[in-house]
């Protein structure tokens, strides 16, 4: 996987693999969603069209386009769209913009190889980079959701993390886990607009991995008072028991013991 410090001679890569646009005239969109000029203006010089309209765009439901245009709007825009999602300058939602790049209708399969390949390097290095820069792990979970929808499977994704290696790279592993492995003891789900039957499933899997488990656990020997990395562990160990190792935090209290805690709250 290619070191978060290539990102921007990666996207100067993306530039040239769609510097030739398809050409595909107005976008055959739906006149009540999209006045004429946004629709002639998707179809225009794809620098010209403004985010919040390239946004729309992908965010919407492929059949408001024209089934033989979508795939080459998409090929138009894909600059401009993955850039959105790396720097989502709005705070939207990561798997909206990417949601319709994994439909059909995309055609993503038939694209040039060359922009396949660029598409996806732009891609790994957008993780790399969210893995490793210090923010939010529920945003590297979302991040790794929008991405996994080009191929709706989040699996091949979750190794691209493993191949990053360095202090970043173990240091970020250690904040995602201890963020997500205590929210699968909770059955929490990642929101992902490609509706995986069973997100968790291989998401435990790769928790319980040598890949994952091992390296949390040489980082908790490393740094003996982390936190993340020790419930990072402990929620990794509890898998598959039949009870969860923490209260759920506010609404999803265990009623018998939320009353049994009321009880005895009152005989003190």
């Amino acid at each position: 996987m290619r070191n978060a410090h290539d990102l921007s001679q990666v996207l100067a890569e993306l530039d040239r693999a769609f510097a030739t646009p398809p050409e595909t005239g107005p976008a055959e969109g739906c006149g009540y969603c999209y006045r004429e000029a946004d629709l002639v203006a998707l179809g225009g010089d794809p620098h010209l069209v403004p985010d919040d309209l390239a946004g729309r765009f992908v965010s919407e439901c492929y059949d408001h386009f024209g089934v033989e245009q979508y795939g080459n709007l998409w090929r138009r825009l894909a600059p401009r769209i993955l850039r959105l999602v790396i720097n989502n300058p709005t705070g939207g939602d990561l798997g909206l913009l990417m949601r319709g790049l994994g439909w059909p209708h995309a055609r993503f399969a038939e694209w040039p190889r060359e922009q396949q390949a660029t598409v996806r390097a732009t891609l790994e290095a957008a993780l790399a980079v969210a893995l490793t820069d210090g923010r939010a792990p529920r945003d590297v979970v979302e991040l790794l959701g929008a991405v996994a929808s080009l191929d709706h499977d989040v699996v091949p994704w979750l190794h691209r993390i493993d191949e990053l290696t360095g202090p970043a790279a173990d240091a970020g592993l250690v904040r995602l886990a201890g963020y997500w492995a205590v929210d699968l003891t909770w059955g929490e789900e990642p929101n992902w607009w490609w509706f995986p039957d069973d997100p968790n499933g291989p998401v435990r899997d790769w928790f319980r991995s040598p890949a994952v488990r091992d390296r949390v656990q040489a980082f908790a020997d490393r740094n003996p008072r982390c936190k993340n990395a020790a419930d990072a562990l402990i929620a990794i160990d509890s898998f598959g028991g039949d009870e969860g190792v923490w209260f759920y935090p506010g609404y999803g209290y265990d009623k018998m013991a939320f009353a049994n805690m009321r009880e005895l709250s009152r005989s003190l």
